[in-house]
């Protein structure tokens, strides 16, 4: 008969990770958003050196009729020249030239515009720099 020792046991086990509290807060993000079924995501790439220069224009975009609620985030370009801004919609017959115009943005600076197929994944994409101030993030 093999006797195993508690410490062989202990090597082998799989040990629960500890996960930072920005890492806890988020991921409770990323889970919140998931819930909200959100259907499309857009990406805005306007030149902006502030990342609350956007607001207004986003919350114009926000209150459009068809759009029932979005979530943002606005974060430092790669090569820190300024920012972009990603958008979760949850809108229904909403396309980018409705949004262009009534945001004042030109069509060639939304960039992306694509219906989501994994919540989980898009979430966790536009939340990926939620580690303090480095971006802005907020619901309309």
């Amino acid at each position: 008969m093999n006797i195993i020792s508690k410490k062989e046991i202990d090597r082998f086990s799989i040990k629960p990770k500890k996960y930072t509290t920005i890492e806890k807060v988020r991921y409770s993000w990323v889970s919140m958003l998931t819930k909200e079924n959100y259907n499309t995501i857009i990406t805005i790439q306007k030149p902006m050196k502030h990342r609350y220069s956007m607001d207004s224009k986003l919350e114009r975009i926000g209150n459009l009729e068809q759009i029932e609620k979005m979530f943002y985030s606005v974060e430092k370009n790669k090569d820190s020249s300024g920012y972009h801004i990603h958008l979760m919609i949850k809108g229904y017959g909403v396309n980018m030239y409705q949004l262009g115009f009534v945001a004042n943005i030109e069509y060639k600076y939304i960039t992306y515009w694509k219906n989501i197929d994994n919540e989980f994944n898009v979430a966790r994409y536009i939340t990926k720099y939620m580690k303090g101030d480095q971006v802005h993030y907020n619901y309309v």
